[in-house]
């Protein structure tokens, strides 16, 4: 059963065309956000078992999926393409922190905390800081907690989206305009109850040691 969103709930958010489009960024992320606010959840938090990505395909390109393994560190699980284009390299693995320049890396890290602890949404304004960009590499990130079937909350969902592509790698991010905001709220006049699962394939998320370069994909519910 493919969940579909009903966009009359987000208030003054609407989906976006290529024929009457916001930026890049903000409708992704936008769309991203409101997808998660529809999810079932526990208490707070929706399952991270119930995401699915035929809901944002658009989306796939630009998401990924971290696990925290520490306080205030949480690693790459699932990654796009794109973002390692941007960090030069295979960025499965690696701490979210090493994509930004060491001024902001602290930053990031009491961000972290705070999303899984409280827990909260995080969002971002990006500028890329590495040499060769024939225009400034500008974007905006969003990062928002799961939990797992057991109520463990070790998992978040995002998007970080460029309106550019580096011209060399490494880039590394300063963040600006950083939110965090406690779950909890009102979206849109939309209350987050917690709903009757629905079995649905999610990201293909590969539960052994991280190895290889899995990214983002469709699958189907038999998988």
């Amino acid at each position: 059963m493919k969940h579909r969103l009903d966009w009359s709930q987000f208030g003054n958010v609407v989906p976006m065309t290529p024929n009457g489009e916001t930026p890049k960024p903000r409708s992704l992320l936008w769309e991203l956000e409101a997808y998660w606010a529809t999810l079932p959840r526990i208490g707070l938090l929706p399952r991270r078992s119930d995401v699915d990505p035929r809901c944002i395909e658009r989306i796939l390109p630009d998401a990924v999926i971290l696990e925290r393994v520490a306080p205030g560190v949480a690693r790459f699980r699932i990654a796009s393409q794109h973002l390692c284009d941007i960090a030069g390299g295979e960025v499965r693995g690696m701490p979210i922190t090493a994509l930004f320049s060491a001024a902001h890396r602290q930053q990031m890290t009491n961000a972290l905390v705070d999303m899984f602890d409280r827990p909260a949404t995080l969002h971002a304004n990006l500028k890329g800081t590495g040499p060769g960009l024939t225009r400034p590499l500008r974007g905006a990130m969003v990062l928002m907690p799961l939990c797992l079937d057991n109520g463990e909350v070790t998992r978040a969902m995002g998007a970080i989206v460029t309106d550019t592509t580096a011209a060399s790698a490494p880039q590394r991010m300063a963040l600006s305009d950083l939110q965090i905001r406690s779950i909890g709220f009102d979206m849109g006049g939309m209350k987050h109850k917690t709903r009757p699962r629905v079995s649905v394939g999610g990201f293909a998320e590969d539960q052994q040691p991280l190895s290889g370069r899995p990214h983002l994909r469709i699958v189907n519910s038999a998988d």
